[in-house]
């Protein structure tokens, strides 16, 4: 456990039909970069995505207010 709280999806890529996990993955920006690292030595090739919260209710987050 790394201290990130994650959600796996089982995912169908569009064009080439294979499946993969699809991870969302909740972290401040100050354990960004570690997350970055945990991944590519999981998965070199990984695609990753960043997107801003604005909100959150519940979850990993919900004590963290």
């Amino acid at each position: 456990d790394a201290g990130f709280g994650a959600t796996v999806l089982v995912a169908t890529g569009a064009s080439k039909q294979e499946e993969r996990f699809m991870l969302l993955i909740e972290t401040d920006n100050k354990q960004l970069k570690k997350l970055k690292s945990i991944v590519s030595e999981k998965d070199s090739k990984a695609f990753i995505t960043i997107s801003d919260i604005k909100a959150t209710q519940n979850g990993y987050f919900r004590n963290r207010v």
